[in-house]
């Protein structure tokens, strides 16, 4: 049999086509379910927007990369098609500036890709954990002390997050943005807080959200809060109003983060898969991607 295959950027009218692909396994692909059911393939240059580079084989779809307006990259599946996909994205886009994916997956394209291997800066060892809908498990009582955040939490909840993001990031992006996700999280009811006298002292979100599956994420307590069950509130707000819609919840959080898991287990979450965010450091612009002709040849045996 003859294998024609081709790498195309997915142009608007196609969304159906590669929702269709990634949705066959909709919890696992919910990253770049979200944008492309939220935005389309109109990019208006966001940040959780971007562009999907699709692998044909016989005109069917075969794999899907993501890389979103900040350069992270994202695929759908792995193995060869992974080698192309990543090799097709840096011919048209250069290099990524942090790939995410399961860690035998990501660990085989750095080996694939020596001259992305040299650009490591820094490997975030996370596992990625799920909550089916009828494994919710709670007491009453900690979901009342939760509440939708309002208008009124919002320079707190601008000021949680800008303290999350100092801690795992050592930095946070500028306020300007923080609000304008923090207002379209509040308008859509996809927020929650725990307050203390008046203020709100403890946040969790759900931040993408699909017909099959939610993520929860942007789980922070103030420091001199902590050790009061206050993010086990908030995350089961969250979760209760997905697993009411029949949904699973998913999240990412870093493997040595024994509390966090722990928390997340009280709930019913269960560790599904280990993944790596590795990212990437400047681009050297005297070398080259290099590996063209192994990625073409595979493509056309």
């Amino acid at each position: 049999m003859v294998w024609a295959s081709k790498l195309e950027v997915a142009v608007p009218g196609q969304e159906a086509e590669v929702l269709d692909y990634l949705e066959r396994d909709p919890v696992r692909n919910l990253r770049m379910v979200y944008p492309l059911r939220r935005f389309g393939l109109f990019n208006l240059g966001l940040p959780e927007q971007g562009s999907f580079l699709v692998l044909r084989i016989n005109d069917a779809v075969r794999g899907v990369l993501f890389r979103d307006n900040l350069g992270l990259v994202r695929w759908c599946p792995g193995g060869k098609e992974a080698e192309v996909l990543l090799e097709g994205s840096m011919e048209l886009w250069g290099f990524p500036r942090a790939l995410v994916g399961e860690e035998e997956e990501t660990d085989s394209l750095l080996s694939r890709f020596p001259e992305v291997r040299r650009r490591v800066e820094h490997v975030e060892e996370e596992a990625s954990m799920l909550l089916h809908p009828r494994a919710f498990r709670l007491p009453q009582e900690r979901l009342e002390r939760a509440a939708l955040a309002s208008d009124g939490d919002l320079e707190d909840w601008i000021e949680l997050e800008k303290q999350l993001q100092s801690e795992l990031l050592g930095c946070s992006v500028s306020t300007h943005l923080l609000r304008r996700e923090a207002r379209v999280l509040l308008e859509e009811g996809r927020a929650f807080v725990v307050r203390e006298g008046g203020r709100a002292v403890s946040k969790a979100a759900l931040e993408a959200v699909t017909p099959a599956a939610d993520e929860l994420g942007g789980v922070f307590t103030r420091m001199e809060c902590r050790r009061k069950g206050h993010a086990l509130s908030a995350c089961a707000a969250a979760c209760a109003l997905s697993v009411g819609r029949g949904r699973w919840v998913r999240l990412e959080t870093q493997r040595d983060n024994h509390a966090a898991i722990s928390l997340y287990m009280r709930l019913g979450f269960t560790t599904f898969w280990h993944h790596l965010v590795v990212r990437l450091g400047d681009v050297d612009p005297g070398l080259r991607a290099g590996t063209g002709e192994a990625c073409a040849g595979w493509l056309e045996g």
